[in-house]
């Protein structure tokens, strides 16, 4: 099975901020700026990942009034301007940093994990949090190993059977 790796493109933040805001009816520049402030511009990123962090931002970003009842996270008893609350944003960057590792991994949850520096067990609990377990398609170190003894046990038998039917023959 083929697995998606990255895919490197060169992405501008000015332009691809100016892009986002013009998708979205907004004029140039309104602090987008600010959260880019001194750190560099990465020089070439993830296409795919990027992709899905940005839809990440739109969950992470709805309006109180766009959750569903059951997504109630809080933020209406925030005080000030409304912001993006810090839980729902930390949730939403663990679903895709897990996607993203569950779709390069060919959905092994041992080397899934292993790329996200984690255990399985907390692999597992983040996936079941985000609804995401079982993950379609997925397979564990441990699964590829008992296959493995099942194909040895199924071959075995197959020529053991072999030979006792030969043997029975002669």
């Amino acid at each position: 099975m083929a697995h998606p790796h990255p895919i490197a493109r060169t992405l501008p933040a000015a332009e691809v901020a100016a892009f986002l805001r013009s998708l979205v009816g907004l004029p140039p520049s309104d602090g987008e700026d600010a959260v880019a402030a001194r750190r560099p511009a990465p020089r070439s990123v993830d296409a795919s990942a990027w992709i899905g962090w940005a839809l990440a931002g739109l969950y992470a970003c709805a309006l109180p009034s766009e959750l569903a009842e059951d997504e109630d996270d809080g933020s209406t008893r925030q005080r000030g301007p409304w912001v993006p609350p810090i839980r729902r944003v930390v949730a939403e960057a663990r679903r895709v940093a897990v996607v993203v590792a569950m779709h390069r991994h060919g959905g092994n949850l041992s080397h899934a994990a292993t790329a996200l520096g984690t255990s399985r067990r907390a692999l597992r609990a983040t996936l079941k949090g985000a609804g995401l377990y079982p993950w379609v398609g997925a397979t564990t170190a441990h699964d590829d190993h008992d296959a493995a003894i099942d194909e040895h046990h199924d071959a075995t038998a197959t020529i053991d059977g072999d030979a006792r039917t030969e043997g029975g023959e002669g």
